[in-house]
């Protein structure tokens, strides 16, 4: 077969075809080179002609260095004993007569290939190619401020941007060391760039800051940032690759800035800048529309989150059941955006823009308002945090609770002494900010005092500076050995504990009901007279057709001044109730609700029932003494006999002969005295020494500065001795708040510019004036002023 029959069953073309091919889109792509540059200007084109000469330079230039390095190299191998070998650096290789810059060659390799990865990574397509980097990757601005990361063909954009940012100085920064070997000594030294370098003495003293020198942290170089920006220099100069040869720095820095490159660069670098800020710039027409769009959308922001901010202070729900604007029920935000459009021409027009399909960047939508609500609480925290630390004191104030969805939520509240240091004009308060919601799993000691320890780790502040913890009287918070208090005691004896005041009176009138049965029997016929009348609405009607003035309340079994209204309907309408309860007994059909209200009928008909009455509603309004008459008068008016009713006396059997006889209470009223009055008073007695003790504490260290002004009373010895002795309990170990002797000397000259009246929190303003004259007094205040009475803000 010829080679032309075999020709006629390919299936493909042959090499000679494919070739032509080629070579036709050869002579096409040759034809079009260089077709771009016409849209180009003449100094651009020169610019661009420059920058292919330096690249081709630098690159034949890193060729030679490493070649030579590789020579060197192996003749230091063969003769371990020759000293370490200098390379003359690729500025030095071109001019001889400048200063050289040694590179070490045991690290020559590694910085080689940090310094010029960028430029060996670019791939060379004909002579005529241009290198072409995009600015994607410069759109973060701490890539603005590292000069190694500005690629090698600056735009004028990228430029502008830069100059507007100005050079970043890097000062509170670890500088890395390299490790040479001196020419001179033949010995290794550390060297690192130092931040003397920023500045050039002058022989007068004067000190010149060089505003121009950058540091570069990725690359450990510096580089002058007027020339990486505005010149074209050779190979191996600041403006270009920068330099890390710290031990010729001062000379090499010296010798560039009075170089005629650096002076022209310079001279540029400050045009731009005054033409930026006056405005007068090439693109000025579209930076004034940009900075209009700015601030348009900006005033529309002020706007918005005015209103987020209004929904979000009162607890409103934001979203209704559209989230289009203008359309009916859509919710009390977009609502309220609607009405201040009406009067606002920049919301108007905004509204306008949206209605008509202008823009559809209109910040409306709930995804934007949940990111600008936690961007919000977050400036806010981080507010609150900067604030609870130059206060430097705190108190912990923190509760459980059960939310709606039966998740447990520990709320976290902290109180401080606010001085206003940095305004001068306000005068010193106390603050309480709620930091957080946590959801938890345990209730524990362990587990809250965990969590607690973890947050204040989170807000970075010093649990050692904590001077109070504020708690409820639940076993998990104030147990000696397991509790919260204790654990945190253990970490910060300092940390004084003190049980919610508005938690003890209720516990302590909850223990004095609890240790008598009379007391019990009382408030469970108080919650039977409740039940049975608000079950039925017949029943309600009834009870308000007798009772038109109070009504009865359902108390709640933890807040025990709630029960105050429930005793007090029936303390201020007995006759009015007794006589609905004989309405309904009279006309109820039920046989179980006509047994119950002959049942109560029968249990408040009594006189321990109405002194009770009247003895419970005192306690719990004003926690006083009592006394008969009231009773007296409320039972003349219901017609209720005043005797006391008198149970069968139980007798004890008696084993032995010897055993005396019971000596019980003859009367009812001496019975009822026994074992209900006596009784509630002794446990209440016993429940306010218990429970009010810390404060009993805090009145022995603190007293003396409750009321400072009084201390022109005080004899010096016993002022002297509350002085050390407040200086022991706000000691720990070596740490110490203040100083007791100086508090005393600082308190003698104190007390004579107070007056007699003066309390402490009156007496912070004219501290702050003094400017720290009185330094132990002030903390001493602040700790005092710290401490909280009540934990009833975390509940809230």
């Amino acid at each position: 077969m010829s080679n032309r029959d075999r020709d006629r069953f390919r299936s493909y073309e042959s090499g000679c075809k494919k070739r032509e091919k080629k070579q036709i889109k050869q002579d096409f792509l040759k034809t079009q080179q260089g077709s771009f540059l016409k849209f180009l200007s003449k100094e651009n084109d020169k610019l661009d002609s420059q920058s292919d000469v330096i690249l081709a330079t630098k690159i034949s230039t890193i060729s030679q260095v490493n070649s030579e390095a590789e020579n060197l190299e192996l003749e230091r191998e063969k003769s371990p004993e020759l000293s370490p070998i200098c390379l003359k650096s690729p500025k030095a290789l071109k001019k001889d007569s400048e200063l050289p810059q040694t590179i070490i060659i045991s690290n020559f390799k590694e910085s080689n290939s940090v310094e010029f990865q960028e430029i060996l990574s670019c791939k060379l397509i004909s002579n005529e190619s241009k290198i072409i980097l995009t600015n994607t990757a410069m759109n973060d601005s701490n890539m603005y401020d590292d000069p190694a990361n500005w690629p090698i063909s600056i735009s004028q954009d990228l430029r502008t941007n830069i100059v507007k940012l100005g050079p970043k100085r890097i000062i509170n920064f670890n500088f890395p060391s390299r490790v040479i070997i001196s020419s001179s000594s033949a010995k290794e030294v550390n060297r690192r760039f130092s931040t003397n370098f920023y500045y050039r003495k002058l022989p007068n003293g004067e000190i010149v800051d060089r505003n121009w020198l950058v540091y570069s942290i990725s690359k450990d170089y510096v580089f002058c940032f007027c020339c990486k920006l505005f010149g074209l220099s050779v190979y191996g100069s600041l403006s270009e690759i920068g330099t890390n040869d710290w031990s010729h720095l001062g000379t090499k820095l010296i010798e560039h800035e009075r170089s005629l490159t650096h002076f022209r660069c310079t001279e540029k670098w400050f045009d731009l800048k005054i033409r930026i800020q006056k405005m007068t710039t090439i693109d000025k027409t579209n930076l004034e529309i940009i900075e209009k769009e700015k601030t348009h959308c900006r005033n529309i922001l002020k706007r918005i989150i005015a209103a987020i901010h209004y929904l979000a202070k009162h607890n409103e729900a934001f979203r209704g059941t559209s989230d289009v604007i203008f359309t009916k029920n859509n919710g009390k935000f977009l609502g309220p955006i609607e009405m201040i459009g009406k009067f606002d021409p920049v919301m108007g027009e905004h509204l306008n823009k949206i209605k008509n399909h202008d823009t559809h960047v209109h910040y409306l939508g709930h995804d934007i308002q949940e990111n600008l609500i936690k961007l919000m609480a977050v400036a806010k925290k981080t507010k609150i945090i900067h604030l609870i630390k130059s206060a430097k004191y705190f108190t912990i104030i923190m509760d459980t609770t059960l939310d709606i969805s039966r998740q447990e939520q520990l709320s976290i509240v902290i109180r401080i002494v606010n001085m206003e240091f940095e305004n001068e004009m306000c005068d010193p308060q106390i603050n309480e900010f709620f930091m957080d919601f946590i959801n938890i799993e345990s209730t524990t000691g362990f587990c809250l005092a965990n969590v607690l320890i973890e947050q204040l780790q989170h807000y970075d502040i010093d649990l050692q500076n904590c001077r109070g913890q504020a708690y409820d009287n639940g076993r998990n918070m104030i147990g000696q050995y397991k509790g919260v208090q204790s654990r945190i005691l253990n970490q910060n004896p300092r940390a004084f504990f003190t049980p919610c005041a508005a938690h003890n009176l209720n516990l302590l009138i909850k223990d004095a009901a609890n240790s008598s049965t009379i007391a019990l029997l009382f408030f469970g016929t108080v919650e039977r007279i409740y039940s049975i009348f608000s079950s039925s609405t017949q029943r309600w009607d009834i009870f308000k057709k007798n009772c038109n003035l109070l009504t009865v309340k359902k108390w709640a079994e933890t807040r025990w001044e709630s029960r105050l209204e429930s005793v007090k309907s029936i303390r201020f309408q007995f006759k009015q109730l007794t006589d609905a309860l004989k309405e309904l007994f009279n006309t109820t059909t039920d046989g179980m609700f006509k047994s119950e209200s002959q049942s109560l009928l029968k249990s408040i008909s009594c006189y321990e029932f109405i002194l009770s009455t009247v003895i419970w509603y005192d306690i719990l309004l004003k926690i006083n003494i009592v006394t008969k008459l009231e009773a007296n008068i409320l039972a003349k008016s219901a017609e209720v006999p005043q005797i006391f009713k008198l149970s069968r006396l139980r007798k004890k059997a008696r084993m032995f002969n010897y055993e005396s006889e019971d000596n019980s209470a003859a009367d009812g009223e001496t019975i009822f005295r026994t074992t209900f009055f006596i009784i509630i008073i002794d446990q209440a007695l016993s429940s306010l020494n218990l429970r009010f003790n810390q404060f009993k504490i805090y009145n022995e260290k603190f007293g003396f500065l409750f009321h400072i002004g009084k201390l022109k009373e005080m004899e010096d010895d016993e002022l002297m001795k509350n002085c050390k002795d407040l200086h022991i309990y706000l000691m720990d170990g070596e740490h110490k708040d203040i100083d007791g002797n100086e508090l005393y000397h600082e308190l003698q000259i104190f007390k004579s510019l107070m007056e007699i009246n003066t309390t402490a929190l009156q007496s912070l303003p004219i501290l702050k004036k003094l400017n720290g004259s009185f330094p132990n007094i002030t903390v001493a205040l602040r700790i005092m002023l710290t401490i909280p009475i009540t934990s009833a803000s975390a509940e809230r």
